[in-house]
C-alpha cells in the first residue's frame, strides 16, 4: 500500500503541537515569523494564528532593497499575507547592513566568496528576527520544510535557525495540501518557490522538481538514477546542518544513582575515592551536594541546598525565604538487590520516602 498523507489529522495535530509548545516554552509569548511571501512562511503564520490567535503572531518583512515594490513581488505578497491574517507586521530593510558587511570584509582584505554573498542576507534576516523577538516577548518560527532540509537547501544560522519548527518534518507537497486545507489563497500556496538569494527558482537551482524529491523521500521511488544519485549526494553532504553542533566530550563520570522520581546522584570524578557528588532533579537543577565515599552506610546523609522546594504534610510549597535545610539519608541497604540503597528526604517538617536507587554505567 502506497504512502497516504492525512491532511486533516496532520493539520489538527500541528495546531495542537504549536499550542502545547508555547504552553511549555513560552506561555503568553508571541510567534515571530519572517514573512517572505512564499508558502512556507504563509502556512506557518496561518497555523500560528489558528493555535495562538492573531494578536500573538508577529510578521516581519525583511527586504534587501529599499526600492522593493510594495505593489508587486515578494514584499507586496508579504504585506497582503499579513493583512489577510490580521497580524501585526513590521518592515525592516537590511540593504545598508549588507553593504556594510561587504565593506567590512573588503577593508579587512578578505575577498567575499559567491557563496558567502548569497548566504549573508539570510543570516542577517535571522539576526533581525531574533532582535524583534527579544524585544517583543517572542519565539522565532523556523519555516524550513523537510524537502529543503533533505538536500541542504537552507542557510545554516540563517533560515535554518529558529526556536520551533512546525514544517521541518513535512514535504513541500504536504505543505501545499495543508495550506489548501487551511483556506490559504492558491496564489500564495502554488507560488513558484525561490530562495530570494541567487535569482533562480528552487527547482532550477536544485536540478529536479520538488514532486520528484518528495516522492523519493516518502516512497523511495525515483525514475532517473542520475537524479537519485544527486539527491543522495546532496543529502549526505548536508547532514551536518541538521545535527547539533559537533563538540568534544571529556571523560564522563563512571557511576550514576537514580530513582523512579528522576532524582540522580552523580559522582564528579568517579575514581572510587572521596569526591564531590551532586544530586540533580529531572529538570537539571542541582538539588544537593555531599562527599561520595568508597562505601555507603545506613544513616549517611546528603544535604540539600537552602531554598530547595519542599512540600510539607499540608501540601503547601515552601521555598525562597523559608531557607529550609533538608537532607537525603540512606535508610536501608540491600547489596544483592537491583536497587541496593533506599533513600529518604527530611527536614524539620518531617521525612519523605524517595525509594530505592541503583548504580548504572553512563556508557
Amino acid at each position: 500500500m502506497g504512502y497516504k498523507f492525512d491532511v486533516k489529522k496532520t493539520t489538527e495535530d500541528l495546531i495542537q503541537w504549536i499550542k502545547d509548545w508555547f504552553e511549555e516554552n513560552g506561555k503568553d509569548c508571541n510567534a515571530v515569523i519572517g514573512i517572505s511571501g512564499g508558502k512556507d512562511s504563509t502556512v506557518v503564520a496561518k497555523l500560528c494564528v489558528e493555535a495562538l490567535g492573531d494578536d500573538r503572531v508577529v510578521g516581519v518583512l525583511i527586504p534587501d532593497d529599499y526600492y522593493a515594490d510594495t505593489d508587486d513581488g515578494a514584499l507586496a505578497d508579504g504585506i497582503r499575507i499579513c493583512e489577510l491574517l490580521g497580524i501585526k507586521n513590521y518592515e525592516m530593510c537590511i540593504e545598508d547592513v549588507i553593504y556594510y558587511f561587504r565593506y567590512m570584509l573588503e577593508k579587512g582584505n578578505i575577498l567575499m566568496s559567491e557563496q558567502a554573498r548569497i548566504n549573508m542576507p539570510a543570516r542577517i534576516r535571522m539576526t533581525t528576527l531574533y532582535a524583534v523577538s527579544q524585544s517583543m516577548n517572542g519565539r522565532v518560527a523556523n519555516t524550513c520544510n523537510l524537502s529543503e532540509d533533505w538536500v541542504g537547501y537552507a542557510t545554516r544560522y540563517g533560515d535554518g535557525a529558529g526556536d520551533f519548527s512546525p514544517l521541518s518534518n513535512l514535504t513541500v507537497s504536504e505543505i501545499i495540501q495543508i495550506g489548501e486545507y487551511l483556506g490559504v489563497p492558491s496564489e500564495f500556496i502554488h507560488k513558484t518557490p525561490t530562495d530570494g538569494l541567487c535569482g533562480m527558482t528552487d527547482e532550477e537551482n536544485l536540478g529536479f522538481t520538488y514532486e520528484v524529491l518528495d516522492r523519493y523521500i516518502r516512497e523511495g521511488v525515483i525514475d532517473d538514477i542520475e537524479i537519485q544519485e544527486k539527491i543522495e549526494d546532496m543529502h549526505n553532504k548536508n547532514l551536518f546542518k541538521l545535527r547539533l553542533m559537533d563538540c568534544f566530550e571529556p571523560e564522563r563520570p563512571k557511576e550514576w544513582h537514580y530513582n523512579s522520581d528522576g532524582i540522580v546522584m552523580r559522582t564528579e570524578n568517579g575514581d572510587g575515592t572521596c569526591v564531590t557528588t551532586k544530586i540533580y532533579s529531572n529538570g537539571g537543577k542541582v538539588m544537593a551536594e555531599t562527599v561520595r565515599k568508597t562505601t555507603y552506610e545506613t544513616g549517611d546523609k546528603v544535604y540539600y541546598k537552602n531554598g530547595f522546594y519542599h512540600e510539607d504534610s499540608y501540601g503547601k510549597g515552601r521555598k525562597g525565604n523559608q531557607q529550609l535545610k533538608q537532607f537525603v539519608y540512606i535508610t536501608k541497604i540491600n547489596e544483592s538487590g537491583s536497587y541496593p540503597y533506599h533513600l529518604s528526604v527530611g527536614n524539620i517538617l518531617g521525612d519523605r520516602d524517595l525509594g530505592w536507587v541503583k548504580f548504572t554505567q553512563l556508557r
